[in-house]
Formats: C-alpha cells, structure tokens, sequence
C-alpha cells in the first residue's frame, strides 16, 4: 500500500486515514491508462495530493466516488465527433506516412479512395461501439468495406505486409481519438462503460475487419494465379 499521513497537496492538507495511491495504481481502478490520469488531474478533474518528494497521490475514496459517477457521457461518441477526433490525430499520422515504403504505391486517386474509405471506417466504428444488437448488420458493411482496402492494397502492388504497416500506420490515430473523445466527457461510454472496455470493443471491432482485410487480399492475389493454372491445365487435358 502506498504511504500513508502526512501528505499535504495542492487541493488540501493530510489526512491520516486515507489510503494512499500512485498514479498506476489510480489509473488501474478508473480504467484508463496513466497519462490519462495525469491529464485528469491537470484539468482538474481529479484531485492528486503531492508528496514531499512532487510525487502526486490520489485518495482511494476520491477515485471511488468518480467511478461511481460515471453515468454515461454527457454527449454520445457519434460518428461525426469520432471523425472530427479522428481528423485531428489522423493528419499527424497522414504526414508521417510520406516516409514509409508502401505510401508510394498510392496514387493520387488511390489516395483519393483511401481517405474516402477511411472516413467510412471512422463511422463504422463509431457505430460498432455505440451500439449491441445492430452489430450484426453492421458486420456486414465492415466486411464490405474490409474486402475493398484488402482488393484495394492488392490493386496497387503493396505486399501484405506493408498492407498491415498501412493498416497499423493509420488505425493508431482511432485509438488516440476514442481516448481523447472518452476522456473529455468524464471517462466513460455511453452506456457507463470505462474507456477500457470501449477499447476492448474496438479491439473486436479491428480484429473482423482485418482478417476480413487480409482474405480479400489474398483472394485478388492468388485469383490471377489460379485462372493461369487453371488454363494450363485444361490446355494439357
């Protein structure tokens, strides 16, 4: 257990009885990851204590009660906030992209589709976590939309590994932004959820489409393949 008395902080004095915890420890019971705590905390969302040493502590009652709450966003995650999100993380990453190997493989008008898909994508994921028992049929557009950037990739020549580097390069910005999005509405979905399980969600939501993704790709690849060796063989029989 972290110390314990004596500790006096910017927002009170010491209480002797209070459980102390470090900002891991605080971020573990809130769900969220340690720089969001630190954000929190700079806004002023969550009271920190700080030690002699400038270390910040967080009452463990003072953690409890915000996860208690955490009743639901004050504005949903929708789909047009998601991309606004998205946009403002995505364009980082979309000047990065200009150094990597596949980025050249992309021209003007791929690029063209693929920002186009890549809103697409942004709302379908937006949808796919704000929702239950519509997920089925939006499985199916994810699976429509995965095949595209997987027949896509393979239309311009990049291999399967620089089309997961792409893929991977890009998606990054989705998990900033639904942080970013989560955070700034008091740290939870809008049915109560922690930023953790949203992002379970959206872990489940990448994981159909890229496998979804990676067949589509494989298919336009080897289907030239086959249609040849299938020619071959009926020119032989």
């Amino acid at each position: 257990m972290p110390a314990r008395n004596r500790r006096r902080g910017a927002a009170g004095g010491p209480d002797e009885h209070a459980d102390w915890l470090t900002v891991g420890q605080a971020a573990r019971l809130l769900g969220v990851r340690p720089p969001t705590v630190r954000r929190w905390t700079a806004a002023g969302k969550l009271r920190a204590f700080v030690t002699p040493g400038g270390h910040r502590r967080y009452r463990a009652a003072d953690l409890t009660a915000v996860v208690g709450g955490l009743g639901g966003l004050t504005t949903p995650l929708t789909a047009d906030k998601l991309d606004s999100l998205w946009n403002a993380s995505e364009s980082d990453a979309a000047r990065s992209a200009h150094d990597e190997r596949w980025y050249a493989a992309y021209d003007d008008i791929e690029k063209s589709i693929a920002r186009e898909q890549g809103h697409e994508f942004v709302h379908l994921a937006s949808e796919y976590l704000a929702v239950r028992d519509g997920r089925p049929e939006i499985a199916n557009r994810v699976m429509s939309l995965a095949d595209r950037y997987g027949r896509q990739a393979a239309r311009v020549g990049v291999s399967l590994g620089d089309l997961m580097a792409a893929f991977g390069h890009f998606r990054r910005p989705l998990f900033t932004a639904i942080e970013q999005g989560e955070a700034g509405d008091g740290g939870a979905a809008q049915d109560g959820r922690t930023i953790a399980a949203v992002l379970l969600d959206l872990a489940e939501f990448l994981d159909v489409f890229t496998i979804r993704m990676v067949e589509a790709y494989v298919d336009s690849v080897l289907a030239p393949l086959t249609v040849r060796t299938e020619a071959r063989g009926s020119r032989s029989a």
